[in-house]
């Protein structure tokens, strides 16, 4: 009940839950309009200085997001309901938060308080990765090969199908793709009942880096301007 949301479609509501708690860890001001206490003047420092800093910020928010992928790894290593509210959780958050990921919320979505903060989406991208890396650590891993594609195409008919085809994230189906409705039909209509793990948390990962790099990366260059 900690990790419920208040609003399952608000994606600010994720960062009030037990998890969202310790997401929102970051030394990255909560919005856009509040200044980093880290880098107030950074034309006065010298490269050296920079570095320092950065050093000094990226080793606790590796062991934070070291300590919260070893939480992930050990529930979803679980009991089976565990593993399916967790992925659940996730995937509700992902796709709670697909506004993030358009343009046009970009510059207004601060103000809005609608969606999950950048610190929070750039941990939970961090955990994901981590969660990724027995198939993604080896170049041309054979495990890679197990992504089924058309899980992107999957819309289910019941939210029960969730837990029993192991689709946790609702909110690809409707993007555009290369593989077409019709190339992936019959896959998704019956011949996949259930997907792999590995398919889940692949999509679940790129989809959290694309509202996190879409962002933070306009921006940068927005503020480099």
């Amino acid at each position: 009940s900690f990790n419920k949301p208040s609003n399952i479609k608000l994606g600010s509501a994720y960062s009030k839950t037990l998890f969202g708690s310790m997401m929102t860890i970051s030394p990255l001001p909560a919005n856009s309009h509040i200044p980093c206490r880290y880098f107030e003047n950074p034309s006065s420092l010298t490269p050296q200085d920079h570095r320092r800093v950065e050093s000094e910020l990226w080793q606790p928010l590796s062991l934070l997001n070291e300590k919260l992928y070893h939480i992930f790894h050990s529930l979803l290593r679980s009991k089976s309901e565990m593993k399916h509210q967790l992925l659940q959780w996730i995937g509700d958050c992902l796709s709670a938060n697909k506004g993030r990921a358009q343009l046009w919320n970009q510059e207004t979505q601060d103000l809005m308080g609608i969606f999950a903060s950048d610190p929070f989406i750039i941990n939970l991208s961090a955990v994901l990765l981590r969660l990724c890396r027995p198939f993604i650590s080896e170049t041309n891993s054979p495990k890679l090969s197990r992504v089924q594609l058309s899980y992107s195409r999957v819309k289910l008919s019941d939210p029960v199908e969730s837990k029993s085809r192991c689709v946790h994230m609702s909110c690809l189906s409707g993007e555009t793709c290369l593989l077409s409705n019709s190339q992936s039909q019959n896959e998704t209509n019956g011949e996949i009942s259930q997907f792999h793990f590995i398919t889940e948390m692949f999509y679940m990962t790129h989809r959290a880096i694309q509202l996190v790099f879409n962002v933070v990366n306009h921006r940068f260059v927005k503020m480099n301007q």
